[in-house]
């Protein structure tokens, strides 16, 4: 096989890559949400840690001009001007209601976990091990501790 062929191909190989790269981030990122004034939406946030919340709630766009959406929070009337890519639309049938406002309490039946407990095993010193025995080992104790 000579140079030529190749180089050609690497050259099919690599339009193909692309093209394949090209096509699954377009599916991927293809969402085109509209949006429109009077929508509830979450705002991104920046975040300082791994943990902290990266959307908060509350807002509705006022405006949309293009790319860009003028919102305003519920609670307090602030207003903020913010491109389309830092929120997204807050679908109201996903909330759960009493996790929302906060009053929700496990079950009594739920309110102690069932941890397993393990018998101390004797420990030798023997230079030789020996098989397995099945019946020699640990049995669980189903013990109820209360959550803290």
């Amino acid at each position: 096989m000579d140079l030529a062929r190749i180089w050609d191909g690497i050259d099919v190989d690599l339009g193909q890559a692309s093209w394949n790269q090209k096509h699954f981030f377009d599916l991927r990122n293809d969402k085109h949400t509209q949006f429109y004034a009077g929508q509830s939406v979450y705002k991104r946030i920046p975040t300082t840690s791994k943990i902290s919340p990266h959307w908060e709630r509350g807002w509705t766009i006022v405006r949309v001009k293009d790319k860009v959406a003028e919102i305003i929070k519920q609670t307090n009337g602030k207003r903020s001007t913010v491109s389309i890519d830092r929120i997204k639309p807050e679908l109201k049938g996903e909330v759960i209601k009493h996790i929302v406002d906060g009053k929700w309490k496990p079950p009594d039946s739920e309110r102690h976990l069932e941890i397993e407990v393990w018998e101390p095993v004797e420990v030798r010193s023997n230079q030789e091990e020996e098989p397995l025995d099945q019946s020699k080992r640990p049995k669980r104790l189903n013990v109820k501790l209360p959550l803290i």
